[in-house]
């Protein structure tokens, strides 16, 4: 904690200067060598005693002074001369107020003059009295504040366990009015059954006072059609009319059936007519066509219709039927083709150049 001393004009010492090692530190020396002295200024910086000015050193220009510096860097000096009479911590003057230390000295120190003993004390507590030791030991421990502190703990335990007594019987007082409130979850269904009950009734409300107002209009119409007088043959006159659009909707189906297929047979002759050798084809198929305007003109009967429908497959499975026939002939010519070496024709010699051209000319 000590880490460097200097005594100037104190009692023996006109300017001394001890260096302190961590651990312990002894003064050794012959009586009367300074040794109480140094005792002594640190006892002068620590508590500020003893007062006046006896320990200044005889002899001297009066101006005494004692600087301690510690192991943290920190330098405390207590100072004085005539009017002049003060701390330094760290350079910085703190006035002395009487016996008292200033606060930031004991602070940094943190020793007491328990701390310390002169050179004729008697063994620290061995001949006190029980009550100094006690004073000495509660002023070392600070048994004061550890007794203010465990007044203040065991008052605020006092209050807290009040409060929690308070609390508890708060909940259970809470815990005792619940119980009354135990069914809520089935009063919760009812409500919700209520109201789904409240909500159909509404809905139903609003049907029923609509077919109110529908049962007023229909009793009113069923008034003014009672006042009404029809005129004799209107009943079947209105019959007649509605047999009529029946056969109309009818005769319209059919023509519309007859159209379209005016149309497929317009487009099976067009297809008949890209082909070369089947005049008997086209020739039905113009047939026909002038069968159908004439249907379309005239009202020819459906059946005839049916038939030239049979007519037109019968005359494109014959044409299917003769495609497969020539393809199968020309198949065969190629193969007659390509074992004659002579000409039946001219009965000159063929290459496969002539045999092409043959075939070429065939298709």
């Amino acid at each position: 904690m000590f880490k460097n001393l200097k005594i100037k004009n104190y009692q023996s010492h006109a300017a001394s200067e001890l260096n302190f090692e961590i651990g312990v530190n002894a003064l050794v020396g012959t009586s009367d060598s300074g040794k109480s002295s140094i005792i002594r200024a640190l006892n002068w910086i620590v508590s500020n005693r003893p007062r006046g000015n006896s320990y200044i050193r005889h002899g001297s220009d009066g101006e005494c002074s004692v600087l301690l510096t510690l192991t943290d860097g920190t330098i405390i000096e207590r100072y004085r001369k005539g009017g002049t009479n003060h701390y330094k911590l760290n350079g910085e003057i703190l006035e002395a107020l009487g016996s008292d230390v200033p606060q930031e000295i004991s602070n940094r120190l943190n020793i007491d003059e328990i701390n310390l003993s002169a050179q004729f004390d008697t063994p620290f507590m061995v001949f006190d009295s029980p009550g100094k030791i006690s004073t000495t030991i509660s002023n070392a421990v600070h048994l004061e504040d550890a007794e203010k502190l465990l007044d203040d703990l065991s008052s605020r335990i006092r209050s807290k366990t009040a409060g929690v007594k308070d609390k508890q019987e708060r909940i259970e007082a809470l815990e005792t009015s619940l119980k009354r409130f135990d069914g809520l979850d089935g009063y919760k269904s009812l409500y919700d059954r209520a109201k789904a009950l409240q909500d159909n009734l509404g809905a139903s409300e609003a049907i029923l006072d609509g077919l109110s107002r529908v049962s007023e209009d229909i009793l009113k119409t069923d008034g003014k059609l009672s006042s009404i007088c029809i005129p004799e043959g209107v009943e079947e006159l209105l019959d007649r009319i509605g047999r009529t659009l029946a056969e109309g909707q009818t005769h319209e189906d059919q023509y519309g059936k007859m159209v379209q297929l005016a149309k497929s047979a317009r487009s099976v002759g067009e297809k008949l007519n890209k082909l070369t050798g089947v005049e008997n084809a086209l020739e039905l198929a113009r047939d026909i066509e002038n069968v159908l305007e004439g249907y379309l003109q005239n009202g020819s009967v459906w059946e005839k219709l049916e038939t030239i429908l049979q007519d037109i497959d019968c005359i494109d499975n014959t044409k299917k039927n003769g495609d497969v026939k020539i393809k199968s002939l020309i198949w065969e010519y190629n193969e007659l083709m390509a074992e004659l070496d002579i000409c039946p024709a001219c009965e000159q010699s063929m290459d496969n150049r002539h045999r092409d051209i043959m075939l070429e000319n065939m298709r």
